[in-house]
């Protein structure tokens, strides 16, 4: 489990577009905003809001918000993604390269952006529908529920390092 643990602290989250040199660990960037979620629903969140989301605690609307926060960006974690973002950051994408291989045609990267990659993930891991779904729109955008259903049937090379492939049930019907 330590192993897997450090190979994710490889994975990077966001960059500075003006100085390449300047990146964000994905790991940071999540746990940044889970941090963010919690400060928002204590000190900024009205109570007649809370109570319009039917949370009867206040913990328990805590807990909803630092898991979405959390895991908004999940489907940064994939190899379209990864690919991607690596490519302005040679000596990160190196590191990560001697664990992975990071091929990901371009034309399929497009089919994989990280919102509908996070809610195909998500719900291929039996998360509720409707949490998984906030990951799919967090930049505004509601994902279609076949774009989501696609993913790891039509787009697996956006997920799984070259020659790897998911084992264990089917992916999909699950976006309802």
């Amino acid at each position: 489990m330590r192993w897997t643990l450090n190979k994710t602290r490889l994975l990077a989250g966001k960059t500075d577009p003006e100085n390449t040199s300047l990146w964000l660990p994905l790991w940071m960037h999540l746990w940044d905003t889970a941090g963010i979620m919690e400060r928002l629903v204590r000190q900024w969140l009205p109570e007649s809001a809370k109570r319009a989301m039917g949370f009867e605690r206040e913990e328990a609307l805590l807990a909803h918000a630092r898991f979405l926060g959390g895991i908004h960006d999940i489907g940064k974690a994939t190899v379209a993604f990864q690919a991607n973002i690596l490519r302005t950051l040679p000596e990160a994408r190196q590191r990560l390269e001697m664990l992975t291989p990071l091929d990901c045609p371009e034309q399929n990267r497009r089919e994989s952006p990280h919102a509908r990659a996070g809610e195909a993930i998500l719900l291929w891991d039996d998360c509720p529908g409707g949490l998984a779904s906030i990951v799919g729109a967090h930049h505004g955008r509601p994902q279609s529920c076949a774009a989501v259903d696609d993913q790891l049937e039509g787009w697996e090379s956006n997920y799984y390092p070259k020659g790897q492939k998911r084992s264990g049930r089917a992916f999909g019907q699950n976006c309802s």
